[in-house]
């Protein structure tokens, strides 16, 4: 085989997608911290100081506490700041809100019980 040929393979057989690290969002509201020394307005330093408490968006309240924080950092401003929104502002859109998950669950559960329904019913008609 060539070296072309054996090229040719290996992008043929590409590896499965990983999905991006997330930092916790502990991390990233000390990030935020150290770049803004003087948080404002008050909003914005009650917000920031409820992210500590969180490492994943999944946590209980987490969500609401990042869709706090984003509106009331408006002074929080140059290129770091816009990173740093913008990764807050990916780890929301990377996880289901509690409605699609609470959906998501429910379709689940509906699909379970018709091949559940399913397997009864054929089990009644074989003789």
């Amino acid at each position: 085989m060539s070296d072309h040929d054996a090229r040719a393979a290996a992008d043929h057989f590409q590896e499965p997608r990983i999905r991006p690290v997330v930092r916790p969002i502990s991390e990233v509201a000390a990030d935020i911290l150290r770049a803004w020394s003087n948080v404002h307005p008050f909003e914005a330093r009650d917000a920031l100081e409820y992210l500590f408490e969180f490492d994943l968006v999944t946590d209980f309240g987490a969500r609401e506490a990042v869709q706090a924080f984003l509106p009331t950092a408006r002074f929080f401003a140059g290129v770091r700041a816009r990173k740093l929104k913008a990764e807050l502002t990916a780890i929301l859109n990377s996880t289901p809100t509690r409605n699609q998950f609470l959906r998501r669950s429910q379709m689940a559960a509906r699909r379970q019980l018709q091949l559940m329904r399913a397997a009864r019913e054929g089990q009644e008609a074989a003789p």
